[in-house]
């Protein structure tokens, strides 16, 4: 019995916490950012749905240990999808709560501010590779 209650308790956090995450996705409009840029406005609905399921399926092979089988090249492309969505979630937060201009106000930067977001980005991406493949190898 108790088990079965902290799986229960387990479950709704992950659902608190789930709904939270979509809740901050919609609000920042990470979606309808990209379907902007990409001139294809009319799957917003396809696109919502397809994160809704990737975020269910990848909390399943993480919570349960699934292994897949599909081996190093279709887990650095994974991690490629999943560097780019978190750079498209971090850059719509940035620039929802206005933290560029006034980064750059403080720090003076005139021209160059694309090669500093690609240096964040990058840095970023092999922090990322660091972790997965040299410090947890």
């Amino acid at each position: 019995m108790n088990s079965v209650a902290v799986a229960l308790l387990a479950f709704s956090g992950g659902l608190v916490v789930s709904a939270g995450l979509f809740a901050l996705l919609t609000t920042i409009r990470v979606a309808n950012r990209m379907l902007h840029f990409t001139k294809t406005r009319d799957n917003l609905y396809l696109v919502e749905e397809i994160m809704a399921l990737g975020a269910i399926v990848g909390n399943v092979i993480f919570v349960f240990d699934v292994h897949t089988g599909l081996g190093l090249f279709a887990g650095s492309v994974y991690a490629v999808f999943a560097g780019a969505f978190s750079g498209c979630v971090v850059i719509a937060l940035a620039e929802v709560i206005k933290a560029i201009p006034i980064f750059v106000r403080r720090v003076r930067i005139s021209t160059g501010l694309g090669y500093v977001v690609v240096a964040l980005a990058v840095g970023k991406v092999l922090g990322s590779l660091l972790d997965a493949f040299i410090l947890t190898g």
